[in-house]
Protein backbone atom coordinates (compact mmCIF):
# COMPACT_ATOMS: atom_id res chain seq x y z
CA UNK A 1 0.00 0.00 0.00
CA UNK A 2 1.35 3.38 -1.43
CA UNK A 3 -1.54 5.30 -2.13
CA UNK A 4 -1.70 9.36 -1.40
CA UNK A 5 1.86 9.98 -2.03
CA UNK A 6 3.97 12.28 -4.32
CA UNK A 7 5.52 9.26 -6.38
CA UNK A 8 6.93 9.49 -9.04
CA UNK A 9 7.56 8.34 -12.47
CA UNK A 10 7.47 4.71 -14.29
CA UNK A 11 6.00 1.58 -12.46
CA UNK A 12 8.69 -1.01 -11.79
CA UNK A 13 8.80 -3.88 -13.97
CA UNK A 14 9.98 -6.75 -11.44
CA UNK A 15 7.33 -7.98 -10.31
CA UNK A 16 7.51 -11.71 -11.10
CA UNK A 17 9.91 -11.66 -8.15
CA UNK A 18 6.31 -11.34 -6.10
CA UNK A 19 4.09 -13.77 -7.21
CA UNK A 20 2.32 -14.37 -4.09
CA UNK A 21 1.65 -10.25 -3.73
CA UNK A 22 -2.60 -10.14 -2.99
CA UNK A 23 -3.08 -6.46 -3.11
CA UNK A 24 -1.74 -3.32 -4.63
CA UNK A 25 -2.58 0.34 -4.10
CA UNK A 26 -0.85 2.62 -5.78
CA UNK A 27 -3.84 5.24 -5.94
CA UNK A 28 -3.56 9.39 -5.77
CA UNK A 29 0.46 9.09 -7.04
CA UNK A 30 2.09 10.90 -9.80
CA UNK A 31 3.13 7.63 -11.36
CA UNK A 32 3.45 7.43 -15.73
CA UNK A 33 4.37 5.95 -18.44
CA UNK A 34 2.98 2.39 -19.45
CA UNK A 35 1.08 0.10 -16.93
CA UNK A 36 3.45 -3.09 -17.00
CA UNK A 37 2.66 -6.69 -18.84
CA UNK A 38 4.77 -7.85 -15.98
CA UNK A 39 1.55 -7.48 -13.04
CA UNK A 40 0.10 -10.56 -14.63
CA UNK A 41 2.73 -12.57 -12.84
CA UNK A 42 1.37 -11.58 -9.51
CA UNK A 43 -0.95 -14.95 -9.77
CA UNK A 44 -2.83 -14.06 -6.79
CA UNK A 45 -3.32 -10.79 -7.22
CA UNK A 46 -6.91 -9.90 -6.02
CA UNK A 47 -6.77 -6.07 -5.69
CA UNK A 48 -5.05 -3.89 -7.94
CA UNK A 49 -6.19 0.05 -7.34
CA UNK A 50 -3.88 2.63 -10.26
CA UNK A 51 -6.30 5.37 -9.91
CA UNK A 52 -5.64 9.33 -9.74
CA UNK A 53 -1.79 9.00 -11.25
CA UNK A 54 -0.91 9.40 -15.25
CA UNK A 55 -0.41 6.27 -16.43
CA UNK A 56 -0.52 6.28 -20.63
CA UNK A 57 -0.74 3.89 -23.62
CA UNK A 58 -3.31 1.18 -23.53
CA UNK A 59 -4.66 -1.13 -20.98
CA UNK A 60 -2.46 -4.42 -21.02
CA UNK A 61 -4.22 -7.56 -22.34
CA UNK A 62 -2.34 -9.59 -19.49
CA UNK A 63 -4.31 -7.56 -17.08
CA UNK A 64 -7.82 -8.94 -18.28
CA UNK A 65 -6.45 -12.23 -18.05
CA UNK A 66 -5.33 -12.56 -14.83
CA UNK A 67 -7.39 -15.21 -13.06
CA UNK A 68 -7.63 -13.90 -9.78
CA UNK A 69 -8.37 -10.25 -10.29
CA UNK A 70 -11.41 -9.43 -8.21
CA UNK A 71 -11.14 -5.76 -8.19
CA UNK A 72 -9.98 -3.11 -10.97
CA UNK A 73 -9.32 0.69 -10.66
CA UNK A 74 -7.73 2.68 -12.87
CA UNK A 75 -10.02 5.38 -13.10
CA UNK A 76 -8.33 9.52 -13.49
CA UNK A 77 -5.01 8.60 -15.58
CA UNK A 78 -4.60 9.04 -19.33
CA UNK A 79 -5.32 5.47 -20.88
CA UNK A 80 -5.63 4.93 -24.50
CA UNK A 81 -7.31 2.31 -27.00
CA UNK A 82 -9.99 0.01 -26.73
CA UNK A 83 -11.17 -1.90 -23.92
CA UNK A 84 -9.86 -5.60 -23.89
CA UNK A 85 -12.34 -7.83 -24.87
CA UNK A 86 -11.38 -10.29 -21.86
CA UNK A 87 -12.41 -8.10 -19.32
CA UNK A 88 -16.16 -9.41 -20.05
CA UNK A 89 -14.44 -12.94 -19.67
CA UNK A 90 -12.52 -12.70 -16.27
CA UNK A 91 -13.82 -15.55 -14.24
CA UNK A 92 -13.57 -13.49 -10.97
CA UNK A 93 -13.55 -9.34 -11.60
CA UNK A 94 -16.73 -8.14 -10.22
CA UNK A 95 -15.29 -4.30 -9.78
CA UNK A 96 -14.18 -2.33 -12.99
CA UNK A 97 -13.64 1.67 -13.05
CA UNK A 98 -12.07 2.76 -15.85
CA UNK A 99 -13.83 6.56 -15.61
CA UNK A 100 -11.90 9.66 -16.72
CA UNK A 101 -9.65 8.15 -19.29
CA UNK A 102 -9.15 8.67 -23.45
CA UNK A 103 -10.11 5.23 -24.16
CA UNK A 104 -12.08 4.82 -27.26
CA UNK A 105 -14.27 2.59 -29.24
CA UNK A 106 -17.32 0.43 -28.40
CA UNK A 107 -17.85 -0.98 -25.55
CA UNK A 108 -17.85 -4.95 -25.15
CA UNK A 109 -20.91 -6.53 -24.46
CA UNK A 110 -19.71 -9.60 -22.26
CA UNK A 111 -19.53 -10.40 -18.86
CA UNK A 112 -18.94 -7.84 -16.14
CA UNK A 113 -19.57 -5.19 -19.20
CA UNK A 114 -22.69 -6.33 -19.87
CA UNK A 115 -24.21 -4.78 -16.68
CA UNK A 116 -21.35 -2.22 -15.94
CA UNK A 117 -22.35 1.40 -14.07
CA UNK A 118 -22.35 3.78 -16.63
CA UNK A 119 -20.43 5.78 -14.31
CA UNK A 120 -17.57 3.25 -14.17
CA UNK A 121 -17.14 4.37 -17.93
CA UNK A 122 -17.71 7.94 -17.92
CA UNK A 123 -15.16 10.83 -18.67
CA UNK A 124 -13.88 9.00 -21.65
CA UNK A 125 -15.20 10.81 -24.67
CA UNK A 126 -14.69 8.14 -27.21
CA UNK A 127 -15.79 5.10 -25.34
CA UNK A 128 -20.03 4.45 -27.06
CA UNK A 129 -22.56 1.58 -27.29
CA UNK A 130 -24.76 -0.12 -23.76
CA UNK A 131 -24.88 1.24 -21.25
CA UNK A 132 -23.42 4.60 -22.68
CA UNK A 133 -25.02 5.97 -25.78
CA UNK A 134 -25.01 4.18 -29.14
CA UNK A 135 -22.16 4.54 -31.18
CA UNK A 136 -22.51 6.82 -34.78
CA UNK A 137 -23.77 5.00 -37.80
CA UNK A 138 -21.12 5.75 -39.87
CA UNK A 139 -18.29 4.90 -37.23
CA UNK A 140 -17.45 1.23 -37.67
CA UNK A 141 -15.52 -0.43 -35.16
CA UNK A 142 -14.02 -3.87 -35.92
CA UNK A 143 -13.59 -6.49 -33.65
CA UNK A 144 -10.68 -9.15 -33.94
CA UNK A 145 -11.75 -11.79 -35.94
CA UNK A 146 -10.48 -14.10 -33.53
CA UNK A 147 -13.25 -12.58 -31.17
CA UNK A 148 -16.10 -13.05 -33.56
CA UNK A 149 -15.22 -16.79 -34.13
CA UNK A 150 -15.23 -17.35 -30.30
CA UNK A 151 -18.82 -15.24 -30.03
CA UNK A 152 -20.18 -17.57 -32.98
CA UNK A 153 -18.86 -20.64 -31.48
CA UNK A 154 -20.52 -19.79 -27.92
CA UNK A 155 -23.82 -19.21 -29.78
CA UNK A 156 -23.05 -22.55 -31.37
CA UNK A 157 -22.31 -24.65 -28.63
CA UNK A 158 -25.41 -22.86 -26.13
CA UNK A 159 -27.76 -24.31 -29.45
CA UNK A 160 -26.29 -27.39 -28.95
CA UNK A 161 -26.31 -27.96 -24.87
CA UNK A 162 -29.88 -27.06 -25.06
CA UNK A 163 -31.42 -28.41 -27.90
CA UNK A 164 -29.41 -31.95 -25.85
CA UNK A 165 -30.79 -31.28 -22.62
CA UNK A 166 -34.78 -30.99 -24.36
CA UNK A 167 -34.05 -34.38 -26.09
CA UNK A 168 -32.58 -35.82 -22.71
CA UNK A 169 -35.84 -34.89 -20.67
CA UNK A 170 -38.07 -35.83 -23.39
CA UNK A 171 -36.32 -39.44 -23.78
CA UNK A 172 -36.33 -39.62 -19.78
CA UNK A 173 -39.88 -39.05 -20.02
CA UNK A 174 -41.01 -41.14 -22.71
CA UNK A 175 -39.25 -43.53 -20.63
CA UNK A 176 -40.82 -43.33 -17.53
CA UNK A 177 -44.20 -43.40 -19.56
CA UNK A 178 -43.24 -46.41 -21.27
CA UNK A 179 -42.07 -48.07 -17.80
CA UNK A 180 -45.18 -47.07 -15.99
CA UNK A 181 -47.62 -48.42 -18.84
CA UNK A 182 -45.51 -51.79 -19.10
CA UNK A 183 -45.88 -52.24 -15.52
CA UNK A 184 -49.50 -51.08 -15.24
CA UNK A 185 -50.60 -53.93 -18.04
CA UNK A 186 -48.65 -56.74 -16.20
CA UNK A 187 -50.23 -59.54 -14.37
CA UNK A 188 -48.51 -61.58 -11.94
CA UNK A 189 -46.97 -64.35 -13.42
CA UNK A 190 -47.88 -66.84 -11.04
CA UNK A 191 -51.40 -65.84 -10.29
CA UNK A 192 -52.61 -63.96 -13.14
CA UNK A 193 -53.83 -61.32 -11.48
CA UNK A 194 -52.75 -57.95 -10.38
CA UNK A 195 -50.02 -57.29 -8.19
CA UNK A 196 -50.53 -56.36 -4.27
CA UNK A 197 -48.80 -53.47 -2.77
CA UNK A 198 -48.88 -54.53 1.12
CA UNK A 199 -48.75 -50.99 3.48
CA UNK A 200 -48.22 -51.97 7.25
CA UNK A 201 -48.84 -49.17 10.03
CA UNK A 202 -46.35 -51.39 12.51
CA UNK A 203 -43.84 -54.11 12.15
CA UNK A 204 -44.41 -57.77 10.79
CA UNK A 205 -42.73 -60.16 9.24
CA UNK A 206 -45.18 -61.71 7.04
CA UNK A 207 -45.59 -60.70 3.48
CA UNK A 208 -48.71 -59.46 0.96
CA UNK A 209 -48.18 -63.68 -0.05
CA UNK A 210 -48.97 -65.11 2.81
CA UNK A 211 -51.82 -63.45 3.35
CA UNK A 212 -53.11 -64.18 0.10
CA UNK A 213 -52.58 -67.85 0.76
CA UNK A 214 -55.61 -67.30 3.24
CA UNK A 215 -58.08 -65.84 1.39
CA UNK A 216 -60.22 -68.75 0.25
CA UNK A 217 -64.15 -69.19 1.23
CA UNK A 218 -62.96 -71.77 3.91
CA UNK A 219 -61.82 -69.08 6.18
CA UNK A 220 -64.97 -66.93 5.85
CA UNK A 221 -65.69 -65.75 9.51
CA UNK A 222 -67.94 -62.91 8.44
CA UNK A 223 -69.28 -60.88 5.85
CA UNK A 224 -70.59 -56.83 6.23
CA UNK A 225 -72.08 -54.08 3.74
CA UNK A 226 -68.06 -53.30 3.19
CA UNK A 227 -67.24 -56.66 2.10
CA UNK A 228 -66.27 -60.53 3.40
CA UNK A 229 -63.84 -61.03 6.73
CA UNK A 230 -61.61 -63.89 6.64
CA UNK A 231 -59.33 -65.68 9.23
CA UNK A 232 -55.71 -65.91 8.47
CA UNK A 233 -53.46 -67.86 10.87
CA UNK A 234 -49.85 -67.56 9.26
CA UNK A 235 -48.40 -70.45 11.41
CA UNK A 236 -44.81 -69.70 10.90
CA UNK A 237 -44.79 -66.57 12.40
CA UNK A 238 -47.36 -67.49 15.36
CA UNK A 239 -49.97 -64.89 14.26
CA UNK A 240 -53.46 -64.98 13.24
CA UNK A 241 -55.07 -61.80 11.58
CA UNK A 242 -58.72 -60.79 10.49
CA UNK A 243 -58.79 -59.94 6.40
CA UNK A 244 -61.47 -57.66 5.05
CA UNK A 245 -61.78 -57.61 1.36
CA UNK A 246 -63.52 -54.72 0.66
CA UNK A 247 -66.62 -54.99 -2.08
CA UNK A 248 -66.03 -53.44 -5.12
CA UNK A 249 -68.00 -50.04 -5.79
CA UNK A 250 -68.50 -51.37 -9.91
CA UNK A 251 -66.95 -54.10 -12.24
CA UNK A 252 -63.57 -53.88 -12.70
CA UNK A 253 -62.23 -50.49 -10.49
CA UNK A 254 -62.30 -50.01 -6.84
CA UNK A 255 -63.63 -47.05 -4.90
CA UNK A 256 -60.77 -45.70 -3.49
CA UNK A 257 -62.44 -42.43 -2.15
CA UNK A 258 -65.36 -44.30 -0.30
CA UNK A 259 -64.95 -46.52 2.03
CA UNK A 260 -61.01 -47.92 1.55
CA UNK A 261 -59.75 -44.70 2.28
CA UNK A 262 -61.98 -43.34 4.64
CA UNK A 263 -61.43 -46.36 6.87
CA UNK A 264 -57.86 -46.53 6.65
CA UNK A 265 -57.37 -42.90 7.36
CA UNK A 266 -59.44 -43.33 10.45
CA UNK A 267 -58.53 -46.82 11.78
CA UNK A 268 -54.60 -46.21 10.88
CA UNK A 269 -54.39 -43.63 13.66
CA UNK A 270 -56.58 -45.07 16.31
CA UNK A 271 -54.91 -47.01 19.25
CA UNK A 272 -57.35 -48.16 22.18
CA UNK A 273 -58.40 -50.74 24.37
CA UNK A 274 -61.52 -51.12 22.91
CA UNK A 275 -61.09 -50.77 18.97
CA UNK A 276 -59.77 -53.04 17.23
CA UNK A 277 -56.15 -52.53 16.17
CA UNK A 278 -55.71 -51.76 12.34
CA UNK A 279 -51.93 -53.36 10.98
CA UNK A 280 -52.61 -52.13 7.47
CA UNK A 281 -53.95 -52.77 4.39
CA UNK A 282 -53.13 -53.91 0.71
CA UNK A 283 -54.48 -53.24 -2.50
CA UNK A 284 -53.73 -53.26 -6.21
CA UNK A 285 -55.96 -51.75 -8.99
CA UNK A 286 -58.66 -53.99 -8.77
CA UNK A 287 -58.74 -54.76 -4.91
CA UNK A 288 -58.49 -53.36 -1.77
CA UNK A 289 -58.16 -55.47 1.84
CA UNK A 290 -57.53 -54.35 5.06
CA UNK A 291 -55.22 -56.28 8.11
CA UNK A 292 -56.89 -56.29 11.33
CA UNK A 293 -55.79 -57.61 14.35
CA UNK A 294 -57.75 -61.12 15.09
CA UNK A 295 -60.80 -60.93 17.99
CA UNK A 296 -61.18 -64.71 18.64
CA UNK A 297 -64.31 -63.96 20.68
CA UNK A 298 -66.14 -62.03 17.65
CA UNK A 299 -67.40 -58.41 17.92
CA UNK A 300 -70.09 -56.84 20.59
CA UNK A 301 -72.76 -57.55 17.87
CA UNK A 302 -71.78 -60.91 17.89
CA UNK A 303 -71.81 -61.33 21.27
CA UNK A 304 -75.31 -58.95 21.62
CA UNK A 305 -77.27 -60.68 18.50
CA UNK A 306 -75.11 -63.21 17.34
CA UNK A 307 -75.57 -66.95 17.90
CA UNK A 308 -74.19 -66.31 21.89
CA UNK A 309 -76.34 -63.43 22.15
CA UNK A 310 -77.91 -65.91 24.86
CA UNK A 311 -74.93 -67.09 26.51
CA UNK A 312 -72.50 -63.72 26.70
CA UNK A 313 -73.54 -60.52 28.23
CA UNK A 314 -76.78 -61.25 30.26
CA UNK A 315 -76.61 -59.04 32.89
CA UNK A 316 -77.22 -55.29 32.96
CA UNK A 317 -73.82 -55.13 35.00
CA UNK A 318 -71.78 -56.32 32.01
CA UNK A 319 -73.88 -54.75 29.56
CA UNK A 320 -73.24 -50.88 31.49
CA UNK A 321 -69.60 -52.08 31.69
CA UNK A 322 -69.21 -52.44 28.07
CA UNK A 323 -71.29 -49.22 27.30
CA UNK A 324 -69.03 -47.19 30.08
CA UNK A 325 -66.12 -48.66 27.89
CA UNK A 326 -67.26 -47.91 24.31
CA UNK A 327 -67.08 -44.17 25.51
CA UNK A 328 -63.56 -44.65 27.22
CA UNK A 329 -62.10 -42.40 23.78
CA UNK A 330 -64.16 -39.82 24.67
CA UNK A 331 -63.72 -39.20 28.64
CA UNK A 332 -60.09 -39.65 28.83
CA UNK A 333 -57.98 -36.89 26.20
CA UNK A 334 -54.88 -38.66 27.36
CA UNK A 335 -56.42 -42.07 26.57
CA UNK A 336 -54.80 -45.49 26.29
CA UNK A 337 -52.06 -45.76 23.26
Amino acid sequence: MASDNQLSGAMPHQFQDFPTLSSIDLSNNRLSGRIPDSLASCERLVSLTLRGNGFTGEIPLSISLMPTLAILDLSSNQLTGHIPVDFGNSPALEMLNLSSNNLSGPVPTNGILRTINPNELSGNLGLCGAPLPPCASNISFKQPSSVKVNHIKHIITGWLVGVSAVLTVGAFSVLVHRLYLRWQSRLDEETGAWPWRLTAFQRFNFTSADILACIKESNVVGMGATGVVYKAEIPRQHATLAIKKLWRSEPGALSLAGEFIGEVSLLGKLRHRNIVRMMGYMHNDMDAMIVYEYMPNGSLWEALHGDEGGRMLVDWVSRYNVAVGLFAPRLSSAGDT
